[in-house]
């Protein structure tokens, strides 16, 4: 694992296709680690830049996209990481598509509430009309 800041402060190296124009800086907390076969071993790692990318309509989430830079190789069993920059992406959600969400939500609920009633209403039915 590694623990990093996203900070305000805009990257000042040039910019990296993957990630954006404009991007701001990334700072690791301390050196990446995992354990290899001689137990645990620490891989340097160094800054790097991040950017959100807006959503693409309709309602798909924003994405966080982001690099480090590890200055050395890093081995585990037969996967090699070769020293340069590795690239990550994962979704987030900004404030509108959270309350996009939750209202989708609430609807959802609301018509699956509607379809359980009918659904009891309609096992009553049949029921009281079974002549047995």
């Amino acid at each position: 694992p590694i623990t990093v800041e996203f900070d305000s402060e805009p990257y000042p190296g040039e910019p990296e296709a993957l990630v954006g124009q404009t991007c701001f800086r990334v700072r690791p907390q301390g050196e990446a680690s995992f354990v290899g076969v001689g137990g645990k071993v620490t891989v340097p790692v160094r800054g790097g830049a991040w950017a959100i990318q807006p959503p693409k309509p309709p309602q798909k989430p924003a994405l966080l996209r982001f690099w480090l830079e590890f200055p050395e190789e890093a081995k585990r069993n037969d996967v090699t990481l070769p020293p340069g920059r590795v690239f990550f992406t994962a979704p987030v959600w900004q404030e509108i598509e959270l309350e996009r969400g939750a209202e989708a939500r609430k609807e959802a609920r609301e018509r699956y509430e509607e379809a359980e009633t009918r659904s009891a209403e309609l096992a009553d039915e049949a029921v009281k009309a079974n002549p047995l």
